[in-house]
């Protein structure tokens, strides 16, 4: 799992600006709410050699700068396997042929065939029809929304470039399973809801997360079929419509093509009111 770190950002005058140079992929730096000094640092579960890094933050005046060392011990080894022994062959002993003595020849005796009776036909069973049965058309998957990511499983951040954990502690192939992971383990992850159609003017609020992590969808390719990193289609929180900043195709319950869209936000922990517009 990953490990998080709240570190606070001190400089003056408070209005003055600053930013974080690159970090290395293990590493992920956020925001704790808008506006904060306050930082949390993210390191993944490490499980190769020991690591370690610089992170630097650095003063809009381009020279003056702070850095922090993170050190990250060897992660744990995975034992060499046992070599199963081999079990030796036993021969089979191939008996002896034994002396057959010859055979007297017995004449064949001829078989008498029986007159072949002549077929009485059948009447042939006339076929009731049967009318064809309605095929009942598939129902519309569900649309789904959370607000989670680090501070529980899955725990990462980022659910289309991370390391995703699965609620037995194993790391899922890919999202597919840890969609389906999150749905049958509710008890093991932050709030997850759901939508059975999304039209012009659906409202809905995404709720808060313990930790400050973006804000998901994950809808059914058959409900809205359009690319929303494209087109402008949520309002968040009043503001004008806006895409979303990236998506995820992968295959949701019963085998229903879906998309994970990602809001066009920064990690946040507080709850977001959401509305659909078509016409925006």
């Amino acid at each position: 799992m990953s490990y998080d770190y709240t570190r606070t950002v001190s400089i003056t005058p408070v209005s003055t600006s600053y930013s974080w140079d690159a970090t290395p992929n293990w590493i992920t730096i956020t925001r704790v709410s808008v506006n904060s000094d306050d930082w949390t640092i993210t390191l993944q579960e490490n499980t190769g050699d020991a690591r370690s890094a610089t992170l630097t933050v650095r003063h809009a005046n381009s020279t003056t700068v702070d850095t922090i060392t993170v050190n990250q011990a060897e992660g744990v080894g995975v034992p060499d396997p046992t070599a199963t022994p081999v079990p030796t062959s036993v021969p089979t002993a191939t008996p002896a042929p034994t002396n057959v003595p010859n055979p007297t020849p017995v004449p064949p005796t001829a078989t008498p065939v029986p007159p072949t009776a002549t077929p009485v036909p059948t009447a042939e069973p006339t076929a009731t029809p049967v009318p064809p049965t309605a095929t009942p058309e598939p129902e519309q998957a569900d649309a789904y929304y959370f607000h989670l990511g680090s501070g529980g499983y899955p725990y990462a951040q980022d659910l289309i470039g991370g390391t995703l954990y699965k609620a037995d502690n194993s790391v899922a192939a890919n999202y597919d399973e840890s969609f389906a992971d999150m749905l049958a383990n509710p008890g093991s992850y932050e709030q997850v809801n759901s939508l059975s159609e999304i039209v012009d003017g659906t409202s809905f609020t995404i709720p808060a997360s313990s930790s400050a992590n973006f804000y998901w969808l994950a809808i059914p390719v058959d409900m809205i079929g359009d690319d929303l990193t494209v087109h402008k289609r949520f309002e968040i929180d009043g503001a004008p419509a806006d895409n979303c900043s990236e998506k995820l195709a992968f295959v949701g319950p019963n085998g229903t093509n879906y998309n994970l869209y990602k809001l066009n936000t920064v990690p946040m922990t507080i709850e977001l009111p959401i509305v659909y517009v078509v016409n925006s």
